[in-house]
């Protein structure tokens, strides 16, 4: 008996610690995998964005589209809080992924913000700005939880996009009000 019970506790030591070890080095991985899913939506949205007519099979699908943008935002950014911080070449290769997925959003949020009329007439033009406002604190939550994952040292690299794209938002949201 107590060499049964000590076997499955050894082999519950060591099933815990091979995935303990093996989440950690899947950080990066996932993180990158995140924001590249959540770039793929933007662009996809943005693509909607552009062809947006106003006709209601449209809005329809540009609101599937945006829910998914939304869906992925959050799994992103519960990738990077359930991160390790990074260090070194990690933080060269997040940072690449980061900034294609900023300006994915940037064009995106262009995009968006050039269909002002186009929401009038089909009467949502108030559901577009609540919309905006909602991916701008995403956007702020998601840079919190990047600049706590990597080293100081990195957040200049980011500072001047990010605040970039934050005055995106803002001109869209001044653009659709």
């Amino acid at each position: 008996m107590r060499i049964a019970s000590s076997y499955s506790l050894v082999s519950m030591l060591s099933c815990t610690s091979v995935w303990v070890g093996g989440a950690a080095g899947k950080d990066m991985p996932t993180v990158i995998a995140g924001m590249d899913t959540l770039r793929q939506h933007v662009d996809a949205t943005q693509a909607l964005f552009d062809s947006y007519n106003g006709g209601l099979l449209s809005s329809l699908e540009l609101g599937r589209s945006i829910w998914n943008v939304y869906s992925s935002t959050k799994s992103a950014r519960s990738h990077w809080d359930a991160a390790s911080p990074f260090e070194g070449e990690d933080v060269a290769d997040i940072l690449v992924s980061y900034h294609a997925m900023r300006r994915s959003i940037a064009s995106a949020v262009d995009s968006a913000s050039s269909k002002g009329s186009i929401y009038d007439k089909s009467g949502v033009r108030m559901m577009a700005v609540g919309m905006l406002q909602l991916f701008e604190n995403e956007r702020s939550d998601f840079q919190q939880a990047a600049r706590a994952k990597i080293p100081e040292s990195f957040h200049d690299s980011i500072a001047g996009p990010v605040a970039s794209l934050e005055k995106e938002f803002q001109s869209a949201m001044k653009a659709l009000a």
